[in-house]
């Protein structure tokens, strides 16, 4: 059928047969996955193992035992002593102060004293002392000036030995040294961490003391301070008086302000009557606010406003000399003159208000003034006063720590001591025999499990169908075992003398019941479906190389379509002809003698004697240029006369990367089944071959075969299909 067959596309994606693989087994678990890997590169696994375990093992048992004893060290935070000049610091400082502590552990300046004190510039059994001496003669600028050549090479040799650990939660410190000898190394340990503490103490001690003699120097200053304040403060009392200001300074400052709020009254006064008199100035009297609104005035301009008009109004009757009108006239002139005295009068008292005010704003400043200094002087008093307090909080507070510097250094306290010593160990800290066999078989073991993931990361081989399905993009492949699957005993023996013979195995009509025969039959199914709907007479194997197993696939699928009609084998491989070896028939006359001319095709064809309907036309004789023999016409006339005695013709092609000849008996025949050696084709070899056969439009593939094949590969699904 055409679903059978496999059009090989020029645009296939070339990809790694391990992702082809990780696609088709997503649906399988992954530990199945990891097991079918690991079994697969097993021998690599295992012999990585062998070599990293033989390698721990030997290492271990070479090893000259090392002791490593250890000591612990505990520190208290600055300021935790009873008698201390400083503060207690905060978490943070504290664990800075630790870590300080811990590098002063390794300083140089300790190792050395410790070097001078057991001489171990002189002594042997420093792991590193050796590598550390032969270091010295290439690495001079190291070198630490003042110092011998041992001294430097100890120097060094003891800081790769002397380790110092800090435990972050707590303020213990583990000092620990490694060497041979395992009383030395407990030596060296409880030796350094004495003279450190001791160190320490007396770095403490001197400062403290010097601390002292300082607080002393600044004590003597502040007390000549204290003693001129208080003399300020005295002559400050007796030319002012002042003793106390804290209880009158409440009604003083409210007396401050009652004086600030007549004053500005005082002059808000001033300004209004001095604006009045200023508008009263080149004007009538009358303009004044006092004057219109005066009743005694409004009541005299009122009469004179009567007398006046009756005094006209008479004149009209009488005349300018009656006596009435002399009598009005004399009224309203009385009338008037006491009119301007109101007047007069009202001016008299604004300006005698006028001056009252002025007065009363020149006292209020005078007292202001007097308020003023006096406030000045309380200012002052209080300053006096602040100085002297100050000057006394300041001695006593240096009073103080100079008596607690005296005490401290009179007394021997430290913020560190030794909770631990190191014991001289009786079992050396390595190796560890137990626990580095452990290691190195878990390494061992670890390191041997990723080599096999990393080779099948790198494996470009194909191995299984899914494999091959991956980069063909089709279902029609078919899986043939590896020969002898579930054979043993001596038919084992007997079929891999056949394959170091390279003779092809027929392993159909001698194993007709084995798992590779089972195998060819569904091939020949996959043929026989394509030939009922497209005549496919004749069938090429082809593969991308020599020995992927087509000559095999060709002899046995000859065996199994002569079951069903006349049948020709061809070996068209003419440099390596194996097709006469396997059935045992003569090599000549065959192929050669055809293509030259020089027999005819009844000769050339050699009946199998124990297969009927199979014939076998072999390579003949050697050609010289088998490229041209098998490119010629003469080739063509061969096939078109093998299709009318025959309804089955299989070629034993050559390999189709490597030889042209290959490449053109795909295009003369029908169909072509296409070989591939699981574990040997690459996916660049069968992706090549596929652009090959599409660029030459050769025949369409029918079958892509998996050769050789394990039935064991767990983890791969393999099955026929």
């Amino acid at each position: 059928m055409a679903s059978n067959k496999i059009d090989f596309p020029l645009g296939v994606s070339h990809a790694h047969p391990a992702a082809a693989r990780g696609a088709i087994l997503s649906a399988t678990p992954n530990w199945l996955q990891a097991v079918a890997i690991i079994r697969k590169h097993w021998r690599v696994s295992r012999a990585f193992a062998a070599v990293v375990l033989l390698t721990v093992i030997t290492g271990t048992l070479l090893m000259k035992p090392v002791y490593e004893p250890t000591a612990r060290l505990e520190i208290d935070p600055p300021g935790a002593e009873f008698f201390t000049t400083e503060n207690t610091a905060s978490d943070s400082g504290n664990q800075e102060y630790l870590d300080t502590e811990a590098k002063n552990l390794e300083s140089d300046e300790l190792a050395l004293s410790v070097i001078k004190a057991l001489h171990l510039d002189k002594k042997a059994g420093l792991p590193s002392q050796a590598a550390a001496q032969e270091d010295q003669t290439h690495i001079d600028g190291n070198t630490t000036s003042g110092l011998t050549a041992e001294e430097n090479a100890a120097l060094r040799a003891f800081h790769k030995s002397f380790k110092v650990r800090r435990d972050s939660t707590s303020r213990i410190i583990t000092v620990s040294f490694a060497s041979h000898d395992p009383r030395l190394s407990a030596t060296v340990v409880n030796t350094a961490l004495q003279m450190f503490v001791d160190s320490t103490y007396q770095h403490r001690h001197d400062s403290i003391v010097k601390s002292s003699a300082w607080l002393g120097t600044q004590l003597e200053d502040i007390r000549k301070k204290l003693d001129e304040s208080n003399r300020a403060l005295a002559a400050f009392q007796q030319k002012t008086g002042i003793t106390d200001i804290d209880e009158s300074k409440s009604t003083f400052s409210e007396r401050m302000a009652e004086l600030s709020r007549q004053q500005s009254q005082a002059e808000a006064d001033r300004v209004q009557l001095r604006a009045e008199l200023s508008n009263v100035h080149g004007k009538h009297l009358d303009a004044l606010t006092e004057v219109h609104t005066n009743p005694v005035i409004q009541d005299l301009e009122k009469k004179l406003a009567e007398a006046k008009a009756e005094l006209k109004k008479t004149k009209v009757i009488y005349g300018e000399s009656h006596p009435n009108v002399k009598k009005l006239r004399s009224e309203a002139d009385e009338l008037q003159a006491q009119l301007n005295d109101q007047r007069a009068s009202i001016l008299l008292m604004l300006k005698s208000n006028y001056n009252a005010a002025g007065s009363r704003e020149q006292a209020l400043n005078a007292e202001m003034k007097a308020a003023r200094n006096k406030l000045n002087q309380m200012a002052q008093y209080s300053q006096l006063k602040k100085e002297v307090q100050t000057n006394a909080g300041l001695y006593n507070d240096l009073y103080k720590k100079v008596k607690e510097s005296a005490i401290a250094a009179g007394a021997k306290l430290s913020d560190m001591q030794i909770v631990d010593h190191a014991r001289v160990l009786d079992r050396p800290t390595r190796p560890n025999i137990p626990l580095d066999l452990a290691l190195g078989l878990l390494t061992a073991s670890a390191g041997g499990i990723m080599l096999a993931f990393v080779c099948e990361a790198f494996d470009r081989r194909l191995y299984t169908v899914q494999d091959v399905q991956k980069l063909v993009g089709s279902s029609a492949v078919s899986l043939v075992p590896a020969l002898g699957a579930g054979v043993h005993g001596p038919e084992r023996k007997f079929l891999g003398m056949l394959q170091s013979a390279k003779v092809p195995d027929k392993f159909l009509q001698k194993r007709p019941r084995s798992p590779e025969s089972e195998a060819l039959r569904a091939l020949h199914t996959a043929i026989m479906l394509s030939r009922r709907e497209d005549d496919v007479q004749i069938v090429a194997i082809a593969s991308s190389f020599a020995r992927e197993g087509k000559t095999t696939v060709a002899v046995n699928l000859a065996i199994a379509l002569a079951q069903y009609g006349p049948t020709c084998l061809i070996d068209a491989d003419l440099r390596r002809p194996q097709v006469a070896k396997a059935f045992q028939v003569p090599r000549e006359p065959g192929l050669g003698e055809l293509l030259s001319n020089h027999v005819p095709l009844e000769e050339a064809l050699h009946p199998v004697s124990d297969i009927e309907n199979l014939k076998v036309l072999p390579a003949g004789a050697e050609v010289q240029d088998t490229a041209a023999a098998i490119c010629s016409d003469r080739m063509r006339d061969v096939l078109r006369e093998l299709r009318g005695h025959f309804h089955f013709v299989v070629m034993d092609c050559p390999p189709i990367l490597p030889y042209a000849d290959g490449r053109v008996l795909s295009t003369l025949a029908d169909g072509i089944i296409f070989v591939c050696r699981s574990g040997v084709t690459t996916s660049e070899a069968l992706l090549h071959s596929q652009d090959i056969l599409k660029k030459l439009e050769a025949a369409p593939v029918l079958e892509v075969v998996l050769n050789g094949a394990s039935l064991d590969a767990k983890g791969y699904n393999y099955a026929y299909e």
